[in-house]
C-alpha cells in the first residue's frame, strides 16, 4: 500500500509491516534507512502527500504575507516540531514557491493520465 510516514512510521517500527521504499525523491527523515523508489530501480519516480494553505483569489496582499509569514513561523517553532513528531516533514516557503509546486504538480499528473490513456467515464 501507499501511505505518508506519519501512517507507516508506527506500523514500521512495531514490526506490523515492513517498508519497501519511499516515494519522495529523498528518503524519508522517519525512515532514513528505507531506500526511495528512485533508488529501487525507477528513475525519477516521485508521488509525495503535500498540504497547503490556500484563500480566495483577490485577498489583499498584505493579508497573504501576513499569514504566509505567521504560518511559516508556527511550522519551524520546535514547539509545533515537537507535536507534530519525527515523522512530518514541513517546507514552509513562499507563495510564488507554491505557485510553482502546484502548476508543476498538475503538469506532472496531467503527463501520468495522459500516458496512461485513461478516459473518463
Amino acid at each position: 500500500m501507499f501511505c505518508d510516514a506519519g501512517t507507516a512510521t508506527p506500523q514500521v517500527s512495531a514490526g506490523r509491516v515492513r517498508a519497501l521504499a519511499a516515494t519522495s525523491l529523498t528518503r524519508a527523515s522517519a525512515l532514513p534507512e528505507t531506500p526511495t523508489v528512485a533508488e529501487s530501480g525507477v528513475p525519477g519516480f516521485e508521488m509525495i502527500a503535500w498540504t497547503a494553505v490556500f484563500v480566495p483569489a483577490g485577498t489583499p496582499e498584505p493579508i497573504i504575507t501576513r499569514l504566509n509569514a505567521r504560518i511559516g513561523e508556527i511550522l519551524r517553532s520546535p514547539e509545533f516540531r515537537a507535536k507534530a513528531g519525527a515523522t512530518s516533514d514541513f517546507a514552509p516557503g513562499t507563495p510564488q514557491q507554491l505557485g510553482q509546486f502546484v502548476n508543476s504538480e498538475i503538469d506532472k499528473w496531467k503527463r501520468v493520465v495522459a500516458q496512461s490513456k485513461l478516459e473518463v467515464e
